[in-house]
């Protein structure tokens, strides 16, 4: 996991006093809202951790600085490990994202730093900008999939 500034910078380090390696599942997943969350709290001088259903209870009330600041930089995160790894396979045809937070906060995603972040690539932001990034509302993506393939099987029997 890389860090572009002073805030992931802390966020990075602060992760890094806890474990051996910071992988981008340490900022991205439900744990990894919460190790953001505490580390922004922790930058604020507050040692306080809450779970993702509280930090999304926290963003539902809108009271609540630091669980807003985190679901931000969770989407940023987001954005510099796809335009990565967009890079590193070359994608041409999209991304897709899935998951349990993402489409919670589809509208907050779209506000976010994502793009930009996924796009802040240097001289490869002109490969890596016309990538488009869709968001995958479907609750069980995988299931839904075998499904149509078993009809497609199916249907040529």
């Amino acid at each position: 996991m890389s860090s572009c500034n002073e805030i992931e910078d802390y966020i990075l380090t602060f992760l890094r006093s806890r474990h051996e390696r910071v992988s981008a599942e340490r900022v991205l997943s439900g744990m990894g809202l919460e190790n953001i969350y505490e580390a922004l709290a922790m930058r604020d001088g507050v040692a306080k951790r809450l779970s993702a259903p509280e930090i999304g209870q926290a963003l539902a009330q809108g009271n609540d600085p630091i669980a807003t600041a985190a679901l931000e930089q969770f989407f940023v995160f987001l954005g510099r490990v796809i335009g990565n790894f967009v890079l590193s396979v070359e994608v041409r045809g999209g991304v897709y994202i899935a998951g349990g937070i993402v489409p919670r906060y589809v509208n907050e995603i779209l506000k976010s730093g994502f793009r930009r972040a996924m796009q802040d690539k240097g001289r490869m932001k002109e490969f890596v900008s016309p990538v488009p990034t869709f968001v995958v509302m479907s609750e069980y993506p995988g299931l839904m999939g075998c499904a149509y393939y078993a009809s497609y099987l199916v249907s040529k029997a």
